[in-house]
């Protein structure tokens, strides 16, 4: 998390101005990303869009798992 805390803050949606530790921040969330989506299709896993999408189809947020009004 403190990666992507890190861009949004640096990139200028946070409370502060444009930094550049944004840019850094993007591309470790990105190698991070790439190296569990090979780990997963390495281990046969299905893709995380297939999950992300069953999640939101079925109205609940990621990180706790409760259910959002649409």
């Amino acid at each position: 998390m403190p990666y992507l805390m890190a861009w949004l803050e640096g990139r200028g949606g946070g409370h502060t101005k444009p930094h550049p530790i944004a840019g850094d921040a993007m591309r470790e969330l990105t190698q991070i990303g790439r190296d569990f989506i090979e780990e997963d299709r390495e281990a046969g896993r299905p893709p995380a869009t297939s999950y992300l999408e069953s999640l939101l189809s079925d109205g609940f947020r990621y990180c706790d798992r409760r259910k959002v009004k649409r």
